[in-house]
């Protein structure tokens, strides 16, 4: 983890842009579009090293009311489609 830390700060230090650029925002970025694209919780729970969903579903858990959403989005708008 330091080492991710580590390579984080040298590449704000040599990029300005990025200034705000943290490990966490990567890992949060991650987790999201996991989620989103429609990996299992499990899975993501796994590929991020916890033991348990148990902390993927307090921290994203509000994802799956999107994913929802956008799939009945979704479907209204091709329900006219053959």
């Amino acid at each position: 983890m330091q080492g991710v830390c580590s390579r984080f700060r040298r590449l704000r230090g040599k990029l300005p842009h990025l200034k705000d650029a943290i490990a966490y925002a990567y890992r949060h970025s991650f987790a999201t579009d996991a989620l989103t694209s429609g990996v299992g919780v499990a899975q993501v729970a796994e590929l991020l090293g916890h033991r348990d969903a148990t902390m993927v579903h307090r921290h994203y858990g509000h994802l799956a009311d999107q994913i929802e959403h956008m799939k009945e989005a979704a479907r209204k708008a091709t329900s006219g489609c053959a």
